[in-house]
């Protein structure tokens, strides 16, 4: 029925085997952590061209004859900052294109089941078992349904049933 972008079924095979990946990740990198908001807040945050700086102060530090220790902090700071930005750069760009298919597929199956609640409302007259489910999901449909879309005319109906 649906004429969109999305013509596939996610197996949850696939889904498990992603969730153990994120995992796999996670388990190499084991030093991630968590801040709050206040943590984050309290943080020196460093500047556009921050690595470039970083490994520039280092290279000006072993001319100057001040080489850095082989446990140097800021040379560590520094590999795990490129690293994780190396990283993050494509883990970014995979995570907006899994949410904007999330968002198509989601409004892609919204939509039909929108037209396909409205046929069966219809059919009700005819089958009246079907009442109990559909008077069940009224609410979950209705209640964003009840909020005007922008550019919706007043007039409009704001019930896929009406």
């Amino acid at each position: 029925m649906s004429n969109g972008r999305i013509h596939v079924t996610l197996d949850p095979s696939i889904v498990s085997a992603c969730v153990s990946l994120a995992a796999q990740v996670a388990q190499l990198l084991p030093f991630l952590m968590r801040l709050t908001p206040d943590e984050k807040n309290r943080l020196v945050k460093p500047h556009p061209g921050a690595q470039e700086v970083m490994q520039t102060i280092a290279d000006l530090q072993r001319n100057a004859g001040m080489a850095p220790d082989d446990d140097d902090p800021m040379l560590a700071d520094l590999s795990v900052y490129a690293g994780l930005t190396t990283l993050i750069d494509d883990v970014s760009d995979l995570l907006q294109r899994l949410e904007d298919t999330r968002l198509q597929a989601g409004s892609e199956g919204w939509s039909e089941s929108l037209i396909r609640y409205g046929i069966l409302r219809q059919m009700e007259r005819r089958r009246p078992e079907l009442k109990a489910g559909l008077d069940r999901i009224r609410p979950l449909i209705t209640s964003r349904s009840n909020r005007r879309a922008p550019g919706r005319s007043e007039d409009a109906p704001q019930d896929p049933t009406e």
